[in-house]
This record gives C-alpha cells, structure tokens and sequence, in this order.
C-alpha cells in the first residue's frame, strides 16, 4: 500500500516531531494525529506510543494505542508490531503476545526475538525455545540488527547480568564501522568500573568529532586531576554545540564548590533543553543558602 503525502501532511509529522522533541507531547500528539490520519506510517507508531505511555499530561489509553500500532502494523511496521507483542503481554495474554512477537521477527526484528525469547523463558518455561531465539537474534549479522541486539541489553532490566553482552555488540558495531557507537562503548566501560576502557572510547569519538564524548572525556580527567585539560575538552564540546557540555561543566563547577559558576552553566544547559539541568539548579540554589564555599581555591585557572 503507497500514499501520496501533501506537503501539510509532511510538515505536521515535521511540527510534532518538533513540539516532542520540546517536551510538549500534547500538542505533539495533535499534529502526530493529523499526519497519522494521513497515512504517514512513523506517526501512526508515535501515536500507539504517546497513548500508552499516558505521559506529559496526556491521559493512556490503551485501546487507542492498540489502534494506532495496529494500523501500523497494516504497513509492517517492525516497531509496532513488535508493540502490540508488548501490550498483550503486559496484559498477561501471552498468545497473541507470541503471535505478534513472531511476526515482528519474521520481518528480521532483533528485538522482538529477544522478547520471543524471554516470554519463552518467563512464562512458557520452555528454554529450548528460549535459546532458539536467542541464538537466532545474535546471529543476525547486518549493523542495525546488531545495534538493536547491543541496546536491548543495554535496557535489559537486569542491566549488570548484561552488561558484558552489551559491551561485546557495540565492539562488534564498532569493528563494522560504526564509529557512533564509541560514545556509548565509553559509557558502558564506565559503568563497569573500567576507566581506561571508557577513557580511550572517549578519545577515540572525540578525535572522530562527537561533541557529547569529548564531553565525557572531559569528564573523566577530571579524576586525574587535571582540570585544565578537563575544561579544555569540556569547552571544546560546548564550542561544537553539544547542550549536554553544558550540563558537565556545571558538574565540574559544583565539584569543586564553585556554586555561582555553576548555576550559571546549568541555566544555560536547561535553556537548551537539558531537563535534568533543572534538578541541579535546585540544588545549587540550595547549596548556595546553606554552604559558605571557598570560590577562590580551586578551577582559579579556568576561563568560562
């Protein structure tokens, strides 16, 4: 099935494409609605999304997402297909679940085979077909399955059980070209404790041009102490447009008790649209009533 999309019908998927990204999920789910209606598959999915999730001010509604996936599902659209899967399985009716888990992964979906996999596991009791599945997703060998199998451990709820997996599908992703995926390696090396790994992922993506890891490599030599180097790479990120730079180097401020420099570059980071920004103001703000700092001591040789 083929549509002929209008140029509105292109620039409402734009606008709620741009109030989401904005946080403002109403009215990203009215223009969404408008492009759905027009047949713009992407939106019909962010549709069932924004109902289910019943985030940001809008109420859930399952029914209407159970809609909206199955209208994408119409398309074979993977991600709502394997969406349906999800919902019947919350709702503890596991053959549907199975049947559109199954769909989704004859269409080659990584994650709907790890999802066959455990409600196999969890539920059926069945590891034999549990292990199918698992084996059958690892050995999908394009790049974009690979991403999909190194995220979905990632967000696996037993994160530090996977972790190990998580790490070994970004190298693969790395290894096949992927230079995107330094970043990300860096953050799960972190997470394992492993410094020098996350360290030399950071660099690696900095020298590759990635603002948010020269971010993070900034935010790493903050722990040799030098912090020289640090602001350099920090500053470097921001100078490259990276809003989440701001936030670090309001991180480095507060940790050496430099509040008011501090609570400037956290108003910068929220006026970006870093959210999280905002719970440091508060707490800066706090700080700055009940702590007397040393302004002077430490970070004098930075220039912000």
């Amino acid at each position: 099935m083929y549509h002929t999309y209008s140029e509105n019908d292109k620039k409402n998927y734009e606008l709620a494409q741009d109030f989401s990204e904005m946080g403002d999920k109403i009215t990203a789910l009215k223009y969404y609605l408008k492009a759905a209606e027009a047949g713009i598959v992407p939106a019909m999915t962010a549709c069932g999304n924004l109902y289910f999730d019943g985030e940001h001010g809008i109420k859930q509604d399952v029914e209407k997402a159970v809609y909206w996936f199955k209208k994408a599902a119409e398309f074979n659209n993977v991600v709502a297909i394997n969406n349906l899967g999800y919902i019947y399985e919350t709702q503890n009716d596991y053959a549907p679940a199975l049947d559109w888990y199954k769909r989704a992964a004859e269409l080659g979906d990584v994650t709907a085979m790890m999802n066959l996999s455990g409600i196999y596991k969890i539920h059926y009791k069945n590891r034999k077909a549990a292990k199918f599945w698992v084996d059958k997703a690892e050995s999908c060998t394009d790049l974009k399955s690979v991403l999909e199998l190194a995220n979905y451990y990632v967000e696996a709820d037993a994160i530090r059980n996977h972790i190990q997996k998580a790490i070994e599908f970004f190298e693969k992703a790395v290894e096949m070209g992927d230079t995107d995926s330094l970043n990300q390696l860096g953050n799960l090396y972190f997470f394992n404790q492993n410094f020098e790994k996350a360290e030399e992922c950071y660099f690696r993506a900095s020298k590759l041009g990635y603002v948010d890891a020269m971010a993070n490599l900034g935010l790493m030599i903050t722990y040799s102490g030098n912090f020289d180097k640090a602001y350099y790479w920090i500053k470097k990120a921001i100078n490259g447009g990276s809003t989440y730079a701001l936030q670090v180097m309001g991180n480095l401020y507060t940790e050496h008790k430099q509040y008011p420099r501090a609570l400037r570059w956290y108003r910068k980071a929220a006026a970006a649209g870093e959210f999280a920004a905002l719970q440091e103001i508060r707490k800066i703000k706090k700080l700055l009533r009940t702590e007397k700092a040393d302004y002077k001591l430490k970070l004098r040789s930075l220039i912000d």
